[in-house]
């Protein structure tokens, strides 16, 4: 959810600082360039920036989700892979008790 208040903020939770920093500076340059046009009196330029702005947060923000929904399913893989190792041990086969368990 981080990504949906600031620009880049998602790829920073995600480990990734760099892709984070990139999109967060170039929103706030948009921004800034779309303020500053409409400063100076040039709309037309000042919603083009905006247009481009809105397409570039967007499509950060969806890059973050879909990351971290990659992640979460690598980790959800290895977490499954690890289990099945542990259960086809020898000990856990032969007792029913899963190796390294402390009762």
């Amino acid at each position: 959810m981080w990504s949906a208040i600031v620009p880049g903020a998602g790829y920073m939770v995600l480990g990734q600082p760099g892709r984070g920093s990139v999109a967060l500076g170039l929103n706030a340059a948009l921004l800034y360039g779309a303020w500053a046009s409409w400063q100076g009196g040039n709309a037309p330029v000042a919603l083009m920036l905006l247009f481009a702005e809105m397409a570039l947060y967007s499509g950060g923000r969806d890059g973050a989700a879909q990351e971290a929904t990659r992640l979460r399913q690598s980790e959800t893989s290895q977490w499954r892979e690890r289990l099945l190792k542990r259960l086809s041990e020898p000990q856990f086969l032969a007792t029913g008790i899963p190796p390294g368990f402390v009762y």
